[in-house]
């Protein structure tokens, strides 16, 4: 598997190469499916669901999450979680604005 890096190296030195580029932006196109994908379907509540569809959803999980697309999905979804959660935290701890009259 091709990281970002090594896309951007290919992509560098191949720019005149319109059959290098087109190949290029099909895997971005498809790298950024499986993030998409695993975006719905990782985070997907299948309560109640037959256990032919869970170990399907499992399955495809499972090979989603190795790609890196995927992974580099998952680093910046948990980050923004962190930021969001922080910023949450700084808002209970502030003290209410004054208002004097």
């Amino acid at each position: 598997m091709l990281t970002y890096r090594e896309l951007k190296a290919i992509q560098d030195g191949h720019r005149r190469n319109d059959d290098v580029m087109t190949l290029l932006r099909e895997v971005k196109r498809l790298r950024e499916l499986a993030a998409a994908s695993y975006g719905v379907v990782g985070f997907m509540s299948l309560a109640g669901q037959p256990e032919e569809i869970l170990n399907a959803a499992k399955d495809l999980c499972e090979q989603l999450q190795i790609e890196p697309a995927v992974q580099a999905y998952l680093v910046a979804r948990k980050k923004r979680e962190d930021l969001e959660f922080r910023r949450r935290q700084a808002r209970s701890k502030s003290p209410p604005a004054r208002t004097d009259t």
